[in-house]
């Protein structure tokens, strides 16, 4: 009996002592996990502020255009955090821009993989088949942009790859597909008060020899802001070169208005906006066919005649006999001479068949003249612009 109650004695102690073993190993073990959990998310949230250090790093050296230092961040950025779809991208595009185009390329096709209609990647594997001049890729690739998500603001984004794919066109001398493209994004763009974008459309237009669509444009820019002298200025400046004399006056002299007399730039080889502003006030009052009058028009026709002949005696001066004039110019000395009774005030406003004979004159002497003698100054230069877009006829 006595001993039956030492055993149950002793088996109640074990049990205590193992029940308190226990308890300490899971609380040490509750302790041990505590303390781990700590450091794990410790180390997790220092590893992400590592990661968007470096990202941001990489970010703002890309942003500075140092490719090279870009790189070197964002490597270090996805070795914390492989899976970062934003640094991924920019490691691409950093990596294209470091002359790295290859790897950049094969960056991006794999991004592409996951997510084929992504309108970024598209648009930079466009750029880089433009640098590997692989025309059909990178027409593909802006179409596929185009055509892509863009995760907001989708509507400008597009117009913007519209644009760059119409620059890329037009570098590639295909003008209609150009010109295909600067036509959806100016019907998409009728609605929209944004010169800007009206003078870049213009603009390329211009590029594609499209002037009256370019005309268009610049007339919407007036529309859209009518304080901007630039608008006013290339609005002017493709009426000058269509002949169209009195709009080209109105709208240069417009913007140089509004430009508060800056007289534009001057690199243009039409010249500055005052330069042609001068001259299509000069220009309307020369060209015979912009006249209010018969009376008037035969008026300028005399002017004009006086100011060829000169023009054409001055040329002759330059050589000392009449075997080194050129025969293109002896027959037109010819033609002078048989003009005489014909070119009269009375023969020209009875006959308008010597008004045509005379301008066609006027007309090939101004042209021979500045093939032989070199370009003209004044009123035969003005008369020379005349001659050349057949305005007297």
């Amino acid at each position: 009996m006595t001993t039956d109650i030492a055993l149950k004695s002793g088996r109640r102690q074990l049990m205590m002592r193992d029940g308190a073993a226990f308890l300490i190993l899971t609380a040490f073990t509750g302790i041990l996990f505590a303390v781990t959990l700590f450091l794990f998310r410790s180390f997790s949230s220092h590893r992400d502020d590592l990661a968007e250090e470096a990202g941001n790093a990489g970010k703002a050296a890309l942003a500075q255009h140092r490719p090279h230092d870009a790189i070197a961040s964002l490597r270090e950025a996805l070795s914390y955090a492989p899976n970062d779809r934003e640094n991924q991208l920019l490691l691409a595009q950093a990596l294209g821009e470091d002359g790295h185009i290859e790897e950049a390329n094969n960056y991006f096709l794999n991004l592409r993989e996951a997510e084929p209609g992504d309108g970024f990647i598209n648009l930079q594997l466009a750029r880089l088949a433009r640098q590997r001049r692989q025309k059909q890729e990178a027409v593909d690739f802006y179409r596929a942009s185009i055509f892509g998500d863009w995760k907001g603001e989708g509507d400008v984004h597009r117009r913007a790859v519209r644009l760059e794919l119409a620059d890329y066109l037009i570098d590639q001398k295909d003008m209609q597909e150009a010109q295909s493209e600067l036509t959806i994004v100016a019907s998409n763009a009728r609605s929209m008060a944004d010169a800007g974008l009206d003078l870049t459309l213009g603009d390329a237009f211009l590029r594609v020899s499209d002037s009256s669509n370019a005309l268009k444009l610049y007339q919407k820019a007036m529309t859209d802001d009518p304080r901007d002298p630039l608008a006013y200025e290339k609005a002017g400046r493709v009426a000058y070169r269509q002949g169209d004399y009195a709009h080209a006056r109105d709208w240069l002299e417009h913007g140089l208005r509004e430009s508060a007399g800056n007289p534009g730039s001057a690199a243009d080889p039409e010249g500055d906006t005052a330069t042609l502003l001068k001259n299509s006030e000069r220009l309307l009052a020369l060209s015979p066919s912009l006249a209010a009058s018969r009376a008037d028009r035969v008026g300028r026709e005399l002017h004009n005649r006086t100011l060829a002949k000169q023009r054409l005696d001055a040329c002759i001066k330059q050589d000392v006999s009449t075997e080194q004039i050129p025969a293109a110019m002896q027959a037109l000395v010819a033609r002078w001479t048989a003009t005489t009774r014909t070119s009269t005030r009375d023969a020209l406003l009875r006959d308008a068949t010597n008004e045509d004979e005379l301008n066609s004159l006027i007309d090939d002497t101004e042209i021979l003249t500045a093939q032989i003698c070199g370009p003209p100054l004044g009123d035969d230069a003005m008369l020379l612009i005349l001659a050349r877009r057949g305005v007297h006829r």
